[in-house]
């Protein structure tokens, strides 16, 4: 037999090999995890902290804010407990975000509904004034005030028209 012909022999994976190699998959999501939260941290410490667990579980550095920890020991529940905190901390801080978003989106709408129901009072009081003016300015009943009338009604109506289109274009 020559050397070329030669494969080397595999064996089949032990069960041992499995659970380690299951092992370093669950210990590399849960580092993902942790680095995804560092990486989307909205504090610079909190980042750093998680970083600094993700590196302790990977390589067993000294694990973070645990002085009395035992070298060389991966402190998971005190991962988890930090990213649960956290987790939770965050999550009420966004729903508070939210409420004083929604605070301020209704405090917009009401006061912009405000301002349209004032404007359009205003119009009002705009259209009712110009034709007072317009009734004072009709001279005395006669035949030439016929003419008249006609013309103050016309531009009754043109400045009554002017007023509804200026508020309709908003200047």
């Amino acid at each position: 037999m020559s050397s070329d012909s030669v494969r080397p022999l595999r064996l089949a994976p032990t069960q041992q090999d499995e659970s380690e190699s299951v092992a370093d998959e669950a210990m590399d999501i849960v580092t993902v995890v942790l680095r995804s939260l560092a990486q989307t941290a909205r504090d610079t410490e909190s980042a750093a902290v998680f970083e600094a667990w993700a590196r302790h579980l990977l390589v067993v550095t000294p694990a973070p804010s645990l002085a009395d920890a035992p070298p060389g020991v991966h402190q998971w529940s005190h991962a988890r407990s930090a990213a649960s905190v956290y987790i939770r901390r965050e999550a009420t801080a966004a729903i508070q975000e939210m409420s004083d978003m929604n605070d301020v989106v209704w405090a917009v709408i009401e006061n912009t509904a405000r301002i349209v129901e004032e404007d359009a009072h205003l119009d009002q009081r705009a259209v009712w004034c110009i034709e007072k003016v317009a009734q004072r300015s009709r001279p005395a009943a006669g035949p030439a005030a016929s003419g008249g009338t006609r013309r103050s009604g016309r531009a009754r109506r043109g400045a009554r028209g002017a007023l509804h289109e200026r508020g309709r274009d908003g200047r």
